[in-house]
């Protein structure tokens, strides 16, 4: 897996939620918004490399990470 995949995508660590938020550069400002609690464009984790993994996994497209969590959760909260 290329570490490539991971350039576009912004990682913010939210000290009051203790999670990290991750969102494409394009939709960063979600990042910090209160709208991105229930928006499918913010996926969170407590752990760095679980967000990672998932972006390499899926070579950072969007539409296969959807699928791969489909069905989990309608928000990605991945523990």
């Amino acid at each position: 897996m290329r570490n490539e995949n991971l350039y576009g995508w912004v990682f913010v660590f939210n000290p009051y939620t203790q999670l990290w938020n991750t969102a494409k550069r394009e939709d960063y400002n979600l990042l910090f918004s209160a709208t991105s609690k229930n928006d499918s464009r913010v996926l969170k984790s407590k752990n760095i490399e679980t967000l990672t993994s998932i972006i390499l996994k899926t070579r950072g497209v969007v539409a296969k990470i959807n699928k791969l969590v489909e069905g989990k959760v309608k928000h990605v909260i991945v523990h």
